[in-house]
């Protein structure tokens, strides 16, 4: 599965899943791969039946969890746990 290009207000590169339930059988986890360009925003959203985990190859990512805001520098991770209904 894949993104389209020009979603966002600042194209990413492609966005790739890679495990998801219909692939490999995990109910609550899905991994995918995207490279954002400098200044590239992905909206708030709630994962309504995964967990995600970030992780920062490079650069800095800032996110809010919990409405607590945090960056994140390269080699970070962050828990972002499903958020039902």
């Amino acid at each position: 599965m894949r993104r389209p290009l020009g979603v966002l207000p600042i194209p990413t590169a492609e966005f790739i899943l890679k495990v998801t339930p219909e692939n490999s059988g995990s109910k609550h986890l899905v991994l995918g791969t995207e490279d954002i360009p400098p200044g590239g925003v992905i909206p708030k959203h709630k994962h309504l039946a995964q967990d995600e985990i970030l992780l920062v190859q490079t650069g800095t990512a800032h996110v809010t969890l919990d409405e607590k805001e945090y960056d994140v520098h390269a080699g970070g991770t962050v828990f972002f746990p499903l958020r039902p209904g």
